[in-house]
């Protein structure tokens, strides 16, 4: 017993010396300060029917295919990622738009919630989705800019506490030749990069370092 125990603690001295070697001294403390993981911003019970509700500005409207594509994306994050199993599917969402498309639009999110069985609502605001071509459409490139936020099914708003319109998430795609990188394209990185970014603040995660961290971290200490 005391030679299992005294060869676990090898192993465990040898592999923190490899980290430290590899991460440098500094990278490893803000790691062991717990910096490095980004922690779910709400907890998400296993038994809640969740539903991903997409809206958009007038200025940018999402086409009916494209607020499916990202309801469906975000689903697939949040399941791949243990976060939820009881999950809307978009197609119920799209029939519910379809079958009363006066009553939807006066319908707020506790009324649809209701409507769809849903315990937690998702709710996205796509206030710009920008998808171009330029100079004389040899160029493409595409950014977009949303809020998010949490409500239950009585319309309460469970997250962000603070901030008025939601928490803001954005995506963009650079500009590059539009024969590499087609108008289609750029739409579906557009929204795909949404709901990676919606579905990650609802689970633990490595965290992205923004290049001025990696060189803070690289640096001597």
């Amino acid at each position: 017993m005391k030679n299992n125990y005294a060869s676990c603690r090898l192993i465990v001295g040898a592999v923190l010396t490899l980290v430290f070697l590899s991460c440098g001294g500094c990278q490893l403390e803000y790691l062991l300060a717990g910096n490095g993981v980004d922690q779910s911003v709400y907890h998400i019970k296993k038994k809640d029917r969740v539903l991903v509700l997409v809206d958009s500005s007038s200025i940018s409207p999402l086409s009916i295919h494209a607020m499916s594509q990202l309801i469906t994306a975000t689903n697939q994050d949040l399941y791949r990622a243990g976060v939820a199993k009881n999950l809307v599917p978009a197609y119920r969402l799209i029939a519910l738009m379809k079958s009363h498309p006066i009553s939807y639009r006066e319908m707020g999110i506790a009324d649809i919630a209701k409507a769809l069985n849903a315990n937690l609502v998702i709710y996205l605001y796509i206030e710009r989705f920008r998808n171009r071509l330029l100079s004389a459409k040899q160029i493409s490139e595409g950014d977009a800019q949303a809020y998010l936020k949490l409500v239950s099914e009585s319309g309460k708003r469970l997250w962000p506490k603070t901030a008025a319109p939601g928490q803001l998430i954005t995506a963009k795609v650079p500009p590059n030749l539009a024969m590499t990188q087609t108008h289609t394209a750029v739409e579906d990185s557009l929204l795909a990069q949404l709901a990676n970014t919606t579905a990650g603040f609802f689970h633990a995660h490595a965290r992205s370092y923004s290049q001025a961290e990696k060189a803070n971290m690289t640096s001597p200490p």
